[in-house]
């Protein structure tokens, strides 16, 4: 049995401290079950293996031993029911203190343990903020196609010996950037590809460039910009020297019915602009969507009061530093190549980096919480359940496999209605500073579900397809691929 009570912190609003009693009657029993577990493997002089009395067990190894076995699940079974019995809504804890360890007496510890904290909401309706829809221009799909077309062009030499660089040409180079003289390694390449007139290129590299022909040096300075990811060289000037190997130029593709039904599965070049149209209007107008969500949430956050959880914070920089992880990782970058070109020398200088923005998350967080209990925003099971199907199929799995995840793991359920709930907010603040957003909300809504079951039927047309192949094998068909310029599932550009 436990026995917990609970203070309140004199130095932190959301803090308490615990204090636990563990009963002599469980000590006992977790003592016992770490000798049974330790004796298993135990072999002495005259007894058979797992068969050591526990007097001499005692004898030969100590008593601390078992108190060391047994310690960490009774005190972590112990913390546990007693956040439950004192109704504790803890988000973290900070070190325990052991009080008292006896056999007869019990054992008692007490620990500091971060709850939500209180917050004082200020005003969060009656914002007049306003969509920001900005319409696509017949100018926007020719950019937006030209832009496929540059992603689908072949580089072939350009044959003209006296040929020089021009905008539009490409220059096929060996670099090395030096930094007070030093060469820097982050700034080097080989054969590398650099287009006259990117907007991504460095500043000097286009006007030293320029004019330049295969087999010529150039050494020219160029100031980093401010936000350059190598924190000593961000604003910092170096010089470049650039050797032109060879001056390579754009094949690009013809822009035909033929292109637009095999890249896209469009009828013709019109339909494909007008699909690349409604594309381009979705992402303007989710676009539109979220920076109103967020406008409106960040004035919710700004009028409110509240002391932001450290036990939260830590856990957003974690799951920062895990994405993080990943995305390097996809790179096949290490962690500590990634950390050495922004200069930093240990995680400790990534997570104090991580903070600012992981406080933002949390407090936003934790506002957004507080004013759907005020307003009694819920997610129901209906909506949860269409949530499931449709992050089951974004993943490709079964609807019924992400079910049965949610049902035999709390944590994961809690998580998810978490986020529903929070983005139900989100969309609640929004529509109340402009009356417009429910209307354009359900036309992009409408049209990604429209989307995902183009993209489903497709899908089943393929395996059918397979299906027919694997029966007749002399009968190949061939198969359509299709590609999307901004990602959407649909075969448009």
């Amino acid at each position: 049995m436990v026995k917990a009570r609970v203070e309140k912190s004199e130095e932190k609003e959301n803090v308490r401290v615990l204090h636990v009693h563990i009963e002599p009657d469980k000590v006992k029993e977790h003592l016992d079950a770490a000798f049974h577990s330790l004796r298993r493997d135990v072999e002495i002089p005259g007894f058979r293996k797992g068969k050591v009395p526990r007097p001499l067990f005692e004898r030969h190894f100590g008593a601390e031993v078992l108190w060391e076995e047994a310690l960490e699940d009774m005190i972590s079974e112990a913390y546990n029911e007693a956040v439950e019995q004192t109704e504790l809504e803890a988000i973290g804890a900070g070190e325990l203190d052991l009080t008292e360890r006896d056999a007869d007496e019990g054992v008692e510890f007490t620990v500091e343990v971060e709850v939500m904290p209180g917050v004082t909401l200020g005003q969060y309706t009656g914002f007049d903020l306003g969509l920001e829809l900005e319409d696509v221009t017949e100018e926007d799909v020719e950019e937006n196609l030209q832009r496929f077309l540059d992603s689908r062009a072949s580089m072939i030499a350009v044959e003209d010996e006296d040929a020089e660089l021009a905008p539009g040409l490409i220059a096929v180079c060996d670099f090395q950037a030096y930094h007070e003289g030093e060469p820097v390694e982050q700034l080097q390449g080989e054969e590398a590809m650099v287009e006259i007139g990117e907007s991504d290129n460095l500043p000097g590299f286009d006007e030293a460039l320029v004019g330049a022909a295969a087999g010529d040096t150039r050494e020219f300075p160029s100031e980093l910009p401010a936000e350059f990811p190598v924190d000593e060289l961000a604003g910092e000037e170096v010089t470049f020297r650039v050797e032109i190997k060879e001056i390579k130029e754009k094949d690009l593709p013809e822009l035909d019915d033929e292109l637009a039904q095999e890249e896209f599965g469009e009828d013709s070049v019109e339909s494909l602009r007008e699909s690349l149209k409604e594309q381009l209007t979705h992402r303007r107008e989710e676009t539109a969507l979220n920076d109103l969500e967020q406008a409106a949430a960040d004035a919710a956050v700004e009028n409110a009061e509240l002391e932001t959880p450290d036990a939260l914070v830590s856990n957003a920089i974690d799951e920062m530093i895990s994405n993080t992880e990943q995305r390097l990782a996809g790179q096949e970058i290490t962690m500590e190549q990634f950390l050495a070109s922004r200069g930093m020398d240990s995680m400790d200088e990534l997570r104090e980096e991580f903070r600012p923005q992981a406080e933002a998350q949390v407090r936003e967080m934790v506002v957004l919480e507080a004013i759907a209990a005020e307003e009694g925003i819920e997610v129901s099971d209906d909506e949860l359940e269409d949530e499931m199907e449709e992050q089951a199929m974004s993943m490709g799995m079964d609807a019924s496999l992400l079910r049965q995840m949610s049902m035999q793991n709390d944590e994961y359920r809690d998580r998810m209605i978490q986020q529903m709930r929070i983005r139900k907010t989100r969309g609640f603040l929004a529509a109340d500073a402009d009356p417009e957003y429910d209307e354009v909300k359900q036309r992009v809504d409408e049209r990604r579900e429209k989307w995902q079951e183009e993209y489903m039927q497709r899908q089943q047309e393929m395996m059918e397809a397979e299906g027919d192949e694997a029966q007749d094998p002399g009968d190949d068909p061939g198969t359509e691929e299709e590609r999307t310029v901004n990602g959407e599932p649909s075969g448009e550009a």
